[in-house]
């Protein structure tokens, strides 16, 4: 690879609107060069950011207010999570107090069977504490250990929070399955074909003008420039400086940093752990605005907080 090409053959994730505002400066040098096929090329990649643009503030227009429908909605999760809470401390607190009688033992074997991790820690966070789509079947399993064994939910005091939970249930199960909704696996497959497509009017521009490396750094010079402040603003962040944001000024999706955001690790369209956002307005790659920070069941609590950069607003810079 040459010294020319080298700097290229890799581009990191950048928000949709960093990204969209390289694409655009381009596109225009491109014309301006009289290079149609890269200018067509940049305006198709522009064209895909646009979808994941709006996949964006759809998912944050659907999860913003608690009170309809559209993914979980952060009133009946918390609802749910408080009664998981309760349950948890009820049981914890007979296995560890009174051990050696059938409440006791039958509460370690709910806290073992249920709240406890690969790990061998225990918590509510177990059950409550994980993605939408994962907790949901964690409660049922749970709902039909107690409701499968005649007077458990008596002998271990949970009868009127497993009441409550079971009332929770269909409502947690109908919020994750709203007919107009768009899934955040959804916002990640199209923020994936936008980088795809990103990369491909890179390398469409290093074949082109590889044989005229000033050509090729005044083209691609937009892009490195958003790469560059991209990379200031995380250094920025990390020093902990103080960033003041105007909330009232914010679109859509640069208030889904100050809401709160989730990184997917693994890259599988499902938030591995949901996070504290940074105090600026540049939100992140696989995350989700949430009403607290949540844990995922595998990974631990609020990991990942340097991934904020990789989203959907530009933040300052």
């Amino acid at each position: 690879m040459s010294a020319i090409s080298k700097p290229y053959s890799s581009v990191p994730y950048l928000s949709n609107a960093r990204s969209t505002i390289a694409l655009e400066q381009m596109r225009d040098r491109a014309t301006t060069k009289n290079d149609d096929v890269v200018a067509a090329e940049a305006q198709a990649a522009l064209d895909d950011n646009a979808r994941w643009r709006v996949a964006i503030e759809r998912w944050i227009a659907q999860n913003r207010t608690a009170a309809r429908h559209g993914g979980v909605t952060f009133a009946v999760d918390a609802e749910a999570d408080f009664v998981i809470g309760r349950i948890f401390a009820i049981l914890d607190g007979l296995a560890k107090r009174r051990g050696d009688t059938p409440a006791g033992k039958a509460a370690a074997k709910l806290v073992l069977s249920h709240f406890t991790d690969a790990r061998g820690k225990a918590g509510m966070g177990v059950m409550a504490q994980v993605v939408y789509e994962e907790q949901l079947p964690r409660m049922r399993r749970f709902i039909a250990a107690v409701d499968g064994e005649d007077g458990l939910a008596r002998l271990v005091r949970i009868a009127d929070w497993l009441d409550d939970l079971r009332e929770i249930e269909p409502r947690y199960a109908a919020s994750l399955q709203a007919p107009d909704g768009v899934t955040w696996g959804e916002v990640i497959a199209l923020r994936n074909t936008a980088y795809d497509s990103l990369f491909a009017v890179v390398g469409l521009i290093v074949a082109r003008h590889r044989r005229a490396p000033g050509t090729l750094a005044w083209l691609m010079a937009p892009l490195d420039d958003q790469i560059r402040r991209a990379a200031e603003q995380a250094r920025r962040r990390r020093a902990g400086q103080p960033m003041a944001v105007n909330e009232d000024a914010l679109s859509p999706e640069e208030l889904l940093e100050l809401e709160g955001v989730a990184e997917d690790v693994d890259g599988d369209g499902v938030p591995d752990a949901e996070v504290e956002a940074a105090a600026d307005v540049a939100p992140m790659g696989d995350a989700a605005p949430v009403e607290a920070p949540r844990v995922e069941g595998p990974g631990d609590e609020m990991q990942e907080a340097e991934a904020v950069e990789e989203f959907a607003g530009g933040g300052e810079g």
